[in-house]
């Protein structure tokens, strides 16, 4: 079987991009790359990855690293289509959880005798307690 025998320069295939999201954890994408050199045996991608057109496995590549046409599946019957915009999303999400989380972080502690008033404290008592409800809803469905 030679899946990729009819493939064409500016066609594209699909390949897993990872988004780290801890030490040892990430999240795959499939995202779309240009072929830009075709051989009877292999492709070229604009990313520079050559692939074997026989089966769609990158050269040099890791252990399950292939690239998919689109409509394909992978494994568990996952259907392969462009996900570039779940990428875009999922990385904005991650940048604003950071965002938070170093804003939260920075605010601290209010210190006794501070420059609040105490009208300024029940408006901030109130949004934390606000701010704690959600995020404990939140969590507390993940577990």
């Amino acid at each position: 079987m030679n899946k990729f025998k009819d493939i064409q320069i500016g066609d594209k295939v699909y390949f897993q991009h990872s988004v780290r999201t801890g030490w040892h954890s990430s999240r795959r994408f499939w995202l779309p790359v240009e072929v830009t050199k075709t051989t009877p045996t292999q492709i070229t991608l604009a990313n520079g990855k050559r692939v074997r057109k026989q089966d769609g496995k990158i050269i040099g590549g890791s252990y399950g690293d292939y690239v998919k046409a689109l409509g394909d599946t992978h494994y568990h019957g996952e259907l392969i289509e462009d996900q570039t915009e779940q990428k875009k999303a999922f990385e904005e999400k991650l940048e604003l959880e950071k965002q938070f989380n170093f804003t939260l972080k920075s605010i601290g502690e209010i210190k006794p005798d501070s420059h609040f008033t105490t009208e300024e404290l029940q408006q901030l008592l109130s949004k934390a307690n606000q701010l704690h409800e959600l995020f404990i809803a939140k969590t507390v469905r993940e577990i």
